[in-house]
C-alpha cells in the first residue's frame, strides 16, 4: 500500500481499490481481481483528464499571448485537430488503457504542468499555477523532479519583468509553502518515511548508476540501442521532433536570431529545455532487467513532453499547406504505430502470441508465459 518513489499516486491507487473494488466486482471477482479492475479504471479516468488537458494545451498554443496579435490570424481548426491527434497517437498513451501501475496519474500531472506553464508564459496565469502543478506531479512520482529546471527558467523569465516581479515573488512564496505542506502530508502516509531523504537518495542513485560504467557504458552500442528502442515505443516521433528542434535552435542562435519578441523567446526556451530534459532522462535511465521493453512506462510522461514540446518548438503558430501536410503524415505514422499496439493488448490471445516472439533471453519469455 505504499511506494517511497510514488507516495501520493500509490495512496490514490489504494483508495481506488478500496472504494471502487466492491462496485466493479459484481459479486464474481476475487478481492485481488477487484483491486486490479478498480486501478484499471483509474488509468482510464486519468486518460479522460489527459485528453482534455491536451485539448487545452493545443488551444493555448493556437491563441496569441495576451496583448499580442498575429498577422496571419488563428491557425485553421484542422491544424488544431491534427496537432491534438499527433500528441494523442504516440505510444505512451497505452498507460491510459487500463494500465495497473501509477504512470497514468503522473503523465496527466505532466500535462497539467505544461499547460499551466504555457499559460504563465503567455500572461494568462501566474507563476503559482505551474508551481503548484509541479509540486503535485512530484508528489505523484519523483520522476517529475526533472521538470524543476524548466520551472526555474519560467520563474526567472517572470522575475526579469519589473511589472510582474512582485506578483512572481508572492507566487514563489506560495509554491514554497505548498512544498512544506505536501512534505508534511506525504510524511503522514507511512511511519518513519522521509520524502526529502528518499528523493535525495534516489537522485544520488540515478547519478551513481549512470556513472557506474563510465562513458563507455553510456555510449555503448547496447545502451544506445535500448535508448532508441524506448523512444520508439513511447513515440515514435517525439524524440525526433526534440532533436530537430534543438538543432534548429542552435543554428538560429549561431545566425542572426529569430526576431521574435521576448515572450516568444521565453516560450521557445522553456519548450526546448523541457525537450532536452526528456532526451537526457532517457539517456541516463538504466537499462531494463526485463530484456524488453526498456522501462517504457517510466518514460511515458517524457514521451508526452517530447512530442508536445518538440512539435510546438518547431513551429509555434505556424500554419502553411506544407506544415499541414507534414502534420498529417506525422499523425498517420503515429497511428500506424500505436493503434495496432492497443488492438493487440485488447486481446489476451493476441498479446500472448506477440509475447511468444520476443527474444528476451534468460528464460524471461518462458517464465512469463508460464505465469
Amino acid at each position: 500500500g505504499f511506494h517511497p518513489l510514488e507516495p501520493l499516486a500509490m495512496r490514490l491507487q489504494v483508495a481506488a481499490a478500496s472504494w471502487l473494488g466492491p462496485l466493479v466486482s459484481g459479486g464474481r471477482a476475487s478481492d485481488y481481481e477487484s483491486a486490479w479492475n478498480a486501478i484499471a479504471i483509474v488509468s482510464a479516468v486519468s486518460g479522460g483528464a489527459f485528453v482534455t488537458l491536451v485539448a487545452c494545451l493545443v488551444h493555448e498554443v493556437r491563441t496569441p499571448p495576451e496583448g499580442e496579435t498575429r498577422s496571419g490570424g488563428v491557425a485553421p481548426q484542422a491544424d488544431a485537430w491534427l496537432t491534438w491527434l499527433l500528441v494523442l497517437s504516440q505510444g505512451y498513451v497505452l498507460v491510459f488503457f487500463g494500465y495497473v501501475e501509477n504512470y497514468a496519474l503522473v503523465t496527466s500531472g505532466f500535462a497539467l504542468y505544461l499547460w499551466l506553464a504555457l499559460r504563465c508564459l503567455r500572461g494568462r496565469a501566474g507563476l503559482a499555477a505551474p508551481g503548484l502543478a509541479l509540486v503535485l506531479a512530484i508528489a505523484l512520482h519523483f520522476a517529475a523532479i526533472a521538470l524543476a529546471p524548466s520551472f526555474a527558467l519560467l520563474a526567472w523569465s517572470r522575475m526579469r519583468a519589473p511589472a510582474a516581479r512582485a506578483a512572481a515573488a508572492r507566487d514563489l512564496a506560495l509554491v514554497a509553502a505548498s512544498i512544506v505542506a505536501i512534505v508534511a502530508v506525504v510524511r503522514g502516509l507511512q511511519p518513519a518515511y522521509d520524502p526529502v531523504a528518499s528523493l535525495r537518495d534516489t537522485l544520488r542513485a540515478i547519478v551513481a548508476g549512470a556513472l557506474a560504467g563510465g562513458a563507455e557504458s553510456l555510449w555503448s552500442a547496447r545502451h544506445l540501442r535500448e535508448v532508441v528502442n524506448g523512444w520508439l515505443l513511447v513515440g515514435p516521433l517525439g524524440i525526433a521532433c526534440v532533436v530537430v528542434a534543438l538543432a534548429r535552435a542552435r543554428r538560429t542562435a549561431a545566425g542572426a536570431g529569430t526576431g521574435a519578441g521576448a515572450g516568444a523567446g521565453d516560450e521557445r526556451r522553456t519548450l526546448l529545455v523541457l525537450g532536452a530534459t526528456a532526451l537526457l532522462v532517457s539517456f541516463v535511465a538504466g537499462d531494463s532487467n526485463l530484456g524488453y521493453a526498456r522501462n517504457w512506462d517510466l518514460l511515458a510522461p517524457w514521451g508526452f513532453v517530447a512530442i508536445a514540446c518538440g512539435w510546438f518548438a518547431l513551429g509555434i503558430g505556424a500554419s502553411t499547406p506544407r506544415s499541414r501536410r507534414a502534420l498529417a503524415i506525422a499523425v498517420a505514422v503515429s497511428l500506424f504505430h500505436t493503434l495496432p499496439w492497443i488492438a493487440i493488448n485488447a486481446s489476451e490471445t493476441r498479446a500472448l502470441r506477440r509475447f511468444e516472439t520476443l527474444p528476451l533471453g534468460a528464460g524471461r519469455t518462458e517464465s512469463t508465459l508460464g505465469y
